[in-house]
């Protein structure tokens, strides 16, 4: 049963009788209140997918930034090996090359 000035009349469609409707303000509330949690549950889903997709692309460079540690300290051993050669009297590369 509906609170007393709180009827709504709904215009019937070609054929069909006039239908007086008493809506519940509790049962209003409640439908916006499910309305708001599905939008709530569909923005979460969102949120979610996109904090995933921004963790993977973390690891992405995450592992990258590694690659390229490993790849300086190659280069610092090519270069201690290259200083090393040429100190002991070795051939320089640059002569190396030309012979």
């Amino acid at each position: 049963m509906g609170i007393p000035g709180n009827k709504r009349t709904v215009r019937p469609a070609q054929g069909q009788a006039e239908v007086n409707h008493w809506r519940d303000p509790r049962e209003e509330k409640i439908a916006e209140l499910r309305s708001e949690v599905e939008r709530l549950k569909d923005q979460k889903r969102l949120l979610a997918l996109e904090v995933n997709r921004i963790g993977e692309q973390i690891l992405q460079e995450r592992e990258r930034a590694n690659r390229m540690a490993i790849y300086e300290q190659q280069n610092v051993s090519l270069r201690e090996e290259i200083r090393r050669i040429q100190g002991n009297g070795e051939i320089p590369l640059k002569a190396a090359r030309k012979a």
